[in-house]
């Protein structure tokens, strides 16, 4: 019998009108900082109140938020990231994981790995997990210096982290560096075995170098293709103005699988 459960993202302005939706679960948004104003964690907590027993994961602040676990120079605000997360699990009597990205390589700093493992070390998450993050990211195109697949293995290892892999974020990568999605991404289900995947689309209009959260039927990846690497996990949809049509779409792929 299938494990597979489906999640969506969701944030505190978008709490109403997701909370009927027909899934297991939410991953929610927790940051200092929402849409550029300093935002207390009290108000945003009360923004989840109806759908706390459903929150399985926290999605912390990214680098839109000033977030980069690579920038010594963000040292102080990748703290208060931490800590909002850290006192919101508590909240969350489901929660099993809280999620950040690892950063990325960034202009005039003295960004690296030894800033991102020293980091880790001293701020410590128990329910941390990194999600998979693309060779090349944002506008600025930065970039995260890793994106082979046995190299993520051993970024794995030497964490002690569990990895989440976004299709979107790996397509972006497939595309940069000229591979096929693909068996990219099924290379990177079988070394790093995932729990939590977000699924994600985008299309090939900039290039594929975007992660642009299309309905998942509307982009350029097939999930039919990758459906018998979807099972048993948490899927988290990570869709723009998401519908139930997203929601069937993944229920139907999985189906095809099972049968």
């Amino acid at each position: 019998m299938s494990q597979t459960k489906i999640a969506v993202k969701t944030f505190p302005d978008l709490v109403t009108k997701h909370k009927d939706l027909p899934i297991d679960y939410f991953e929610i948004a927790i940051r200092p900082t929402v849409f550029g104003k300093q935002t207390s964690l009290e108000s945003q907590l009360t923004s989840f109140k109806d759908i706390k027993n459903k929150v399985i994961g926290i999605h912390g602040a990214i680098y839109r938020e000033g977030v980069n676990l690579l920038d010594p120079k963000s040292e102080s605000t990748n703290q208060k990231a931490f800590n909002y997360v850290k006192k919101a699990q508590d909240y969350f009597p489901n929660c099993q994981y809280a999620l950040f990205h690892p950063g990325h390589i960034i202009p005039n700093s003295a960004c690296s790995f030894e800033t991102l493992f020293s980091f880790l070390k001293n701020n410590f998450l128990d329910k941390l997990v990194i999600e998979f993050e693309p060779f090349v990211a944002y506008d600025q195109r930065f970039v995260f210096p890793i994106h082979n697949s046995h190299d993520w293995a051993t970024f794995q290892e030497k964490i002690q982290k569990p990895i989440v892999l976004d299709t979107a974020h790996c397509f972006i990568t497939a595309q940069a560096l000229g591979y096929d999605f693909y068996s990219y991404f099924e290379k990177l289900t079988t070394l790093l075995s995932p729990k939590i995947i977000h699924l994600s689309n985008t299309d090939l209009s900039d290039g594929g170098l975007n992660d642009k959260h299309l309905h998942l039927s509307e982009g350029v990846i097939d999930f039919s293709r990758i459906a018998h690497l979807l099972e048993n996990k948490i899927l988290v949809i990570e869709v723009n103005n998401i519908t139930n049509h997203d929601i069937e779409h993944v229920h139907t792929i999985l189906e095809k699988v099972s049968v």
